[in-house]
């Protein structure tokens, strides 16, 4: 076998021969440049289609001929990143091209000896395709609600993307320098779970942080030899579902309120509590009454001036729709100097029971102005103007609180008209036996009697036979009328049935108080009653009862003023008899219980 032996300066030549078509072959961008002339000395062809130059355009030319961005390109600050302390440098910039295209590179430079000279030798790279798809990525996270990131064992972030909240991405860079173990203190449950990753386990949970709710899912990153190298977390923001979930948790718990309470301010007081810790803001809950102002019957928070309240309430009043309105400019927001209010009506749109209003201010302008107190002494919430989100959160609860309204307001009719003659809008006997039992239950504490006048028409069935049922009607209303006016302030009047009325007297100390209001009663009834066609005169025969010995009953004492009565009637039209004990008061032959007319 033949071998050559080469010598020591042929084998130099050779190995500098090889080196040059290595140089001229690699497909990664390659430059070579003198540190003292700053003049590039050789390019590849790679470098040559990476900067969209000609060789000839290259060799000889100095790095700032060539128009780079001026990362590296000052050469000082190359030089500088060459020192003897830092032998290389890398660079991620964005060139253009002399064609007008733009390119994504990553220079690469370090120093390496040339002919005995210091050089700087710089590998080029062409990115553009990948930092594209970075950028597309990146553009895809911070406009979803994902964000994604690598830990390695340390806490230190080696890549994120993601996050439109100022505070997290601040965070982000922050722990790319040290470690989040360090950086996210404050959300020691997102730390937990990534130590929990470090130590081979993967986590999932919900926790919040930076005012928003996050599902977390936290995966260790093994190498192949099958151990933790990093840690891979993605946050997906979830706080438009887990405020979808409160705010009907919130509808939930009102709704079974709604359907319990049978006190309307109990449920206009816990709602506006609700509504004022879930908004930040002031509530208030207004009754409406026809022909009276509003009434404030529930308030929460820091409310605004009385002037800000009232504006708010009648211009809700006044945007009430009517039967074939919408509502919909009820539900705007309105702004009253620094605050903000939106109103709901409660109940039936064009009868409201009460409104709903919630009350925010933006402190800031407040404070700038100079109005820096309301009438408590308080700017009160300072949280902004109201979203659209809570805005609708806001009608949601009217709408649970407005069929409460319809509820209360039907169960106050049905009240009313359980206790209440329908002809003559008077107490009925349950009424009246249910206030005759209370005033006697009073007696007993404060020394003091009750009378009752038991008034029966005279004549009132020839009305009814001659004029018809109709005219009697008109007699009634007229009768209950005129006993209202004749009695005392604090007397009431009932009807008990047909044509028989009672007066309860509470208060009075002997049965000639009682008298002096049946006299009145008497008196009142003599005038003649017009009617449609003709005049009707009807007279009364009234006895009267006070409480004592033997009648603390409510029964009993009706009862009583009932015998009392059939003793004057007995005596002709028009008269008064006080119950006396000798009377017959037999629950089994009285004319009351009897169902004597």
């Amino acid at each position: 076998m033949y071998t050559e032996e080469l010598s020591g300066e042929e084998m130099g030549a050779t190995s500098v021969a090889w080196v040059d078509e290595l140089f001229d072959r690699l497909e990664i961008g390659l430059t070579l440049t003198c540190i003292r002339s700053r003049r590039i000395r050789r390019a590849n062809a790679a470098a040559c289609h990476t900067l969209g130059r000609a060789r000839a355009d290259l060799v000889g030319a100095t790095w700032d001929a060539l128009d780079l961005p001026p990362l590296l390109y000052s050469w000082a600050n190359l030089c500088r990143h060459l020192s003897s302390e830092r032998t290389m440098s890398r660079h991620l910039t964005r060139i253009v091209r002399p064609d007008g295209t733009p390119a994504d590179v990553l220079i690469t430079a370090s120093l390496e000896a040339d002919a005995g000279e210091p050089c700087c030798l710089s590998q080029i790279l062409d990115v553009t395709d990948a930092e594209t798809a970075r950028h597309q990525l990146q553009l895809v996270l911070e406009n979803s609600p994902v964000s994604i990131g690598l830990t390695d064992l340390s806490g230190r972030i080696v890549v994120s993307a993601g996050g439109d909240i100022g505070a997290l991405v601040n965070d982000l860079r922050a722990a790319e320098r040290s470690s989040i173990f360090e950086v996210f203190t404050h959300a020691p449950e997102c730390v937990s779970m990534v130590r929990r990753a470090a130590d081979g386990e993967p986590s999932t949970g919900t926790t919040e942080v930076y005012g928003h709710y996050y599902d977390m899912r936290i995966r260790p990153v093994r190498d192949p030899a099958g151990e933790v190298s990093h840690v891979a977390a993605i946050a997906t923001d979830v706080t438009e579902r887990e405020q979808a979930h409160a705010e009907q948790s919130v509808l939930t718990e009102l709704a079974h309120q709604a359907l319990q309470i049978v006190e309307p301010d109990r449920l206009w007081n816990q709602a506006a509590t609700v509504l004022a810790s879930r908004l930040s803001a002031a509530v208030t809950v207004h009754a409406t009454e026809p022909g009276d102002e509003p009434r404030l019957v529930a308030a929460a928070g820091a409310l605004p001036p009385a002037a800000v309240l009232a504006a708010a309430t009648r211009e809700a009043l006044l945007s009430a729709p009517s039967n074939h309105g919408d509502g919909a400019a009820g539900r705007n927001p309105r702004r009253v100097g620094h605050w903000s209010t939106a109103s709901m009506l409660l109940g039936q749109p064009n009868a409201p029971a009460a409104v709903l209003s919630v009350h925010r201010t933006d402190q800031e302008h407040a404070v700038a102005d100079g109005d820096q107190h309301d009438e408590g002494g308080s700017l009160g919430p300072a949280a902004g103007p109201f979203t659209r989100r809570e805005v609708d959160f806001v009608d949601a609860v009217a709408s649970v609180l407005g069929s409460a309204a319809v509820r209360f307001t039907m169960e106050r009719e049905a009240r009313y008209r359980a206790l209440h003659d329908s002809l003559t809008d008077l107490p009925n006997r349950a009424a009246l036996l249910d206030r005759l039992g209370r005033s006697l239950e009073q007696n007993r504490n404060e020394q003091v009697r009750t009378g009752v006048a038991f008034v029966d028409l005279d004549g009132f069935k020839s009305i009814n036979d001659t004029l018809g049922h109709r005219a009697g009607d008109d007699v009634l209303r007229e009768v209950a009328d005129r006993l209202r006016a004749s009695v005392r302030p604090n007397d009431v009047v009932a009807r008990l049935a047909g044509d028989e009325f009672a007066v309860l007297c509470e208060h009075v100390s002997t049965i000639t108080e009682v008298e002096q209001v049946a006299h009145r009663v008497i008196t009142a009834l003599t005038k003649p009653i017009p009617l449609p066609e003709t005049e009707a005169t009807v007279t009364a025969s009234v006895g009267v009862a006070i409480s004592g010995t033997g009648l603390a009953d409510p029964d009993r004492l009706l009862n009583a003023s009932d015998v009392a009565m059939y003793t004057a009637k007995r005596a002709g039209p028009g008269r008064c008899v006080a119950y006396q004990p000798v009377m017959c008061l037999d629950p089994a032959t009285s004319p009351h219980r009897t169902g004597r007319r």
